[in-house]
């Protein structure tokens, strides 16, 4: 489902990436957000040089990097009021003195804010850094300036009288910028101060989430939720959790309530998520179907119809599915993980292999990709480049039992004992109850000779297969491991004699 930016600020605007980005966020997006069309003078009636609002405008603007810190926060009000007057001519004064003053900057861009403000020496650069006020700091935050919003809120704190807000913003700086144990600190102090802001608890929520404490997140959706019953966005974050858990019932309940507030492309489209979790696979499929009906178009819905016919084991409509994203965008890394898995799920594992291939060729930190490029090797006894792909799949922070379990079971194949006996003994900790991971690790402690520890798993293995709810599909390793317990007590009898 992606990573969690479902914060609230101070004006309740969401600061997910889509909301991040609306206006100035893009600095190379600057001319075409100004959107200066409307009684746009004809290029004929004057030499291009001189007509400022050209088309040319809109691509002089895509060399710019960064630009000046005071300029953008002075226009940002000016092009917003713009959009309702464009036939004004000087609203587009603003805008001819932008691009004007930085065409130097296209040829500068890894110049930082901080030097193109010392090389203009705008005083009033200063000026803004030092107003030490919550509006301010919100538009720092939008325009993702987190350095100089945080510096500020720094200063704010130090006063006698706090305003409870930037609380709030040094805990939205933080999340932004990855400290997510600091920005709980803040919000963990706001919510003293205030302990019926929903806000606080919403955003300290999604602050737990990405530390792995799932129950933390959830309690503070619920409280956010009784404080504030009517925001589709807390309900959608405790249902992204409930997803986290596997607690998909819960799950779809709260984004049931989250479209009865609010009925948008991206809750549908986790619904369907939801619903497949479920095995509601013709449910997803109808909830796809109406959105296509209902004019949405969105490459994710095909994916995720491809992900629903493949649960429903409808190979070749999932197949379809996701070549008609790869036929809207040849560069879509999902569409390829999604065909790989398809072929992964007919053992068509070569043409698998070649799929995840394209996958990370396209986005190299894909975990998933080369987590399944790594089983796909495995599975043709391609032992060496299941370890390689299984390698970079933890890199990029894969932690899952067929990680550990498969790489444990390569090592296995390649006599690497100790190796596989280190990864098995991390997918022990994902899930203890796996009785084909002791089974494995008792095969190589015997040859490593260390009979006790062999002994040990073995029989633990027996143990969990026998009170396995479908123990009849292990019979014939059942058959196996009483086999090598019976020569393990052999030899245990051989070292008393």
């Amino acid at each position: 489902m992606g990573k969690f930016n479902y914060l609230i600020e101070n004006n309740e605007t969401n600061l997910d990436e889509e909301i991040l980005n609306r206006d100035l966020v893009d600095n190379t997006r600057i001319a075409t957000n100004l959107k200066i069309e409307k009684d746009k003078p004809k290029p004929s009636k004057r030499p291009k040089s001189e007509n400022k609002y050209d088309d040319s405008f809109c691509e002089e603007s895509k060399y710019i990097s960064k630009i000046n810190l005071v300029d953008l926060m002075k226009y940002t009000d000016a092009f917003d009021k713009n959009k309702s007057s464009l036939n004004d001519d000087t609203s587009f004064k603003p805008a001819s003195n932008l691009i004007d003053k930085f065409q130097e900057i296209k040829k500068t861009k890894e110049m930082n804010i901080s030097e193109l403000a010392k090389k203009n020496q705008i005083g009033r650069y200063e000026e803004k850094i030092n107003d030490m006020s919550i509006e301010n700091v919100r538009k720092l935050v939008k325009l993702k300036l987190y350095t100089e919003a945080l510096n500020i809120c720094n200063k704010m704190i130090q006063k006698d009288d706090v305003d409870n807000n930037v609380y709030l913003y040094l805990g939205i700086i933080y999340y932004s910028m990855g400290k997510y144990e600091e920005s709980i600190k803040y919000y963990n102090i706001g919510i003293k101060n205030d302990e019926d802001n929903y806000k606080l608890y919403n955003n300290r929520g999604t602050s737990y989430i990405e530390i792995n404490e799932y129950v933390f997140a959830i309690l503070d959706f619920t409280e956010a939720i009784k404080l504030k019953n009517d925001l589709p966005i807390i309900y959608e974050n405790r249902a992204r959790t409930y997803f986290k858990i596997e607690m998909y019932e819960e799950s779809l309940q709260d984004i049931d309530k989250a479209l009865s507030l609010n009925n948008n492309q991206k809750t549908r489209l986790i619904k369907g998520e939801v619903l497949c979790k479920l095995k509601k696979y013709d449910e997803a499929l109808n909830e796809y179907n109406d959105m296509l009906k209902d004019g949405y178009k969105d490459n994710n819905i095909f994916l995720n119809m491809a992900e629903a016919h493949l649960g429903k084991k409808d190979y070749e409509n999932a197949i379809m599915n996701a070549k008609k994203v790869l036929n809207l965008n040849s560069r879509d890394y999902k569409a390829y993980y999604i065909l790989g898995n398809i072929y992964f799920n007919k053992n068509e594992f070569q043409s698998a292999i070649n799929s995840y291939i394209k996958a990370v060729e396209i986005n190299n930190s894909y975990g998933y990709a080369h987590l399944k490029l790594g089983l796909s090797y495995y599975n043709i006894d391609e032992y060496r480049k299941s370890i390689e792909s299984l390698n970079n799949a933890e890199n990029f922070s894969m932690k899952s039992i067929d990680l550990f379990s498969y790489r444990g079971e390569a090592y296995l194949a390649l006599n690497q004992y100790y190796e596989a006996i280190r990864d098995f003994n991390k997918a022990l900790e994902i899930d203890p109850s796996s009785c084909g991971t002791y089974f494995d690790r008792g095969v190589a402690y015997t040859n490593l000779k260390e009979y006790d520890e062999a002994f040990r798993d073995l029989k633990n293995s027996k143990r969990l297969m026998e009170n396995s709810n479908n123990s009849g599909r292990y019979d014939d390793v059942i058959t196996t491991v009483d086999k090598m317990l019976s020569d393990l007590n052999d030899i245990f009898q051989s070292k008393k004699v």
